[in-house]
């Protein structure tokens, strides 16, 4: 089985899928994540908007091991440069990030995972016709993490 299919099947048996907060530094997230990945988490994604490049780049090789011991799989937000970088699994796109197409073209990232945050059924269903691997729908109720956008409910959640 090649890595791309592995990283495709282990994520059709994803049970808990972590997002890290932009609250903590290095090590208070890294053990956040170690006790995630105990209890039951098979993805982690390092998202930590206000954390300096470099710093996330030393917390992303971090949790690489850490999800490799736990088999799990690590997805970097936003940064597909990070994912190569430090061998992620794959990388969540925002809305505004770039086109499917074009990270998939980048030179390194052959055989890793997209993701793409959608908050409407149109743009779930656009996701996976770019060639997103899974989608993920939000927010479902209000939360400080998203300031001025409103929550999508969970009907959406279930088409």
């Amino acid at each position: 089985m090649s890595v791309a299919e592995e990283r495709r099947e282990r994520l059709a048996r994803m049970r808990l899928y972590l997002i890290t907060g932009d609250r903590g530094d290095e090590v208070e997230t890294a053990r956040i994540v170690e006790a995630a990945l105990e209890g039951g988490a098979t993805v982690i994604q390092l998202r930590k908007k206000s954390m300096p490049m470099l710093e996330q780049y030393r917390l992303a090789l971090a949790l690489r091991i850490l999800t490799r011991e736990h088999e799990a799989l690590l997805i970097i937000n936003d940064h597909a440069d990070l994912a190569i970088a430090a061998d992620a699994d794959g990388v969540h796109l925002g809305q505004d990030d770039l086109p499917a197409a074009a990270v998939r073209a980048l030179p390194g990232f052959e055989g890793r995972l997209i993701g793409r945050s959608t908050h409407s059924l149109a743009q779930a269903q656009l996701a996976v016709h770019e060639g997103a691997d899974y989608v993920a729908v939000g927010p479902v109720y209000p939360t400080p993490t998203k300031e001025g956008r409103p929550a999508v409910g969970t009907v959406l959640v279930s088409r």
